[in-house]
C-alpha cells in the first residue's frame, strides 16, 4: 500500500507536475518564442537577401566597364551616324539562358544575312562601341551571348561554365547586361557594305569566296570619332574593367 501511495500520491503528481507544468512551459517557449522568432529572422532577413544579392547581383560583375556617358560622343555629332540603320534595341529577358536580347528594328531575313557590315552601340544616344564584322549582325551579336559563361556562372547541370569565352565577348555581354538592368537605353545600328564576290581555284574546284571588306571602313570610322574625341569608344578597348 505505502509503495502503491508513493506511485499514485504526492510523487506522482510532483512528476506530472514536473512534465505539465512550468518546465513544460518553458520549453515550449523556447520553442515557439524568441529564439525561434530568432531562426525564422535568420533564415528570412539580412543573411538570406545576401545570399539572392550573391546569386543574382555578382555574376559576371568582374566583366562590367565602367562608362563615363558625358565622355562619350552623342549620335548627332558624329559625321556618320544619319549613314547607318537602326537595327534595334537591347532588353532584359524572362526565364532565359541569355539574359539580355534585341528588339529589332528591321526585317529577320536582313538580320539573318551574312554579310560585311560595320555598326555602333550606343547608350542613350551616345557612341560606345564601333565594330564590324563580316559574318552579318546576327552572327556578331550570337558571338557577344558566348559572353555569358563566365566563369562565376552555372550551366544547368549545376556545373560552372569553364571561361572559354573570349574577353571581349565576356565585356560586352556582360556591360550591355549591368546598363538595361539600371534603366539605360542601350541600342545597336549598322551599316551593310556591298560584298565582292571572287572565283577563286581551290585544288581545281572553283569556289565563290567574299572578300572581308569592313576593315577600311571601321577604321575610317574609329579616326573620324577620335578625331573630335581624342578618344576610341570606351567598349572599343578591353582595359578598366570594374
Amino acid at each position: 500500500m505505502n509503495e502503491a501511495k508513493v506511485k499514485t500520491g504526492k510523487e506522482v503528481k510532483s512528476e506530472a507536475k514536473v512534465k505539465t507544468g512550468t518546465e513544460v512551459k518553458s520549453e515550449a517557449k523556447i520553442k515557439t518564442g524568441k529564439e525561434v522568432k530568432s531562426e525564422a529572422k535568420i533564415k528570412t532577413g539580412k543573411e538570406v537577401k545576401s545570399e539572392a544579392k550573391v546569386k543574382t547581383g555578382t555574376e559576371g560583375r568582374k566583366w562590367i566597364k565602367h562608362i563615363e556617358l558625358n565622355k562619350c560622343l552623342p549620335c548627332n555629332e558624329f559625321p556618320y551616324f544619319d549613314k547607318f540603320i537602326k537595327l534595334g534595341d537591347c532588353y532584359k529577358t524572362i526565364n532565359q539562358r541569355i539574359l539580355w536580347d534585341i528588339i529589332l528594328s528591321i526585317d529577320r531575313k536582313e538580320y539573318n544575312k551574312r554579310q560585311n557590315c560595320v555598326y555602333l552601340i550606343t547608350m542613350n544616344h551616345r557612341i560606345i562601341k564601333i565594330g564590324g564584322t563580316k559574318t552579318g549582325m546576327k552572327n556578331r551579336i550570337n558571338s557577344y551571348f558566348c559572353g555569358h559563361c563566365t566563369t562565376d556562372r552555372k550551366k544547368q547541370n549545376g556545373e560552372n561554365y569553364p571561361g572559354k569565352m573570349s574577353v571581349t565577348n565576356a565585356i560586352l555581354y556582360n556591360t550591355i547586361l549591368s546598363y538595361i538592368t539600371n534603366g539605360k537605353k542601350i541600342s545597336f545600328y549598322y551599316y551593310p557594305i556591298e560584298d565582292i564576290i571572287i572565283n577563286i581555284n581551290v585544288f581545281d574546284n572553283i569556289k565563290n569566296h567574299i572578300i572581308s571588306l569592313y576593315e577600311p571602313y571601321e577604321t575610317e570610322l574609329l579616326n573620324s570619332y577620335k578625331n573630335i574625341t581624342g578618344l576610341y569608344p570606351i567598349l572599343c578597348s578591353n582595359n578598366n574593367v570594374l
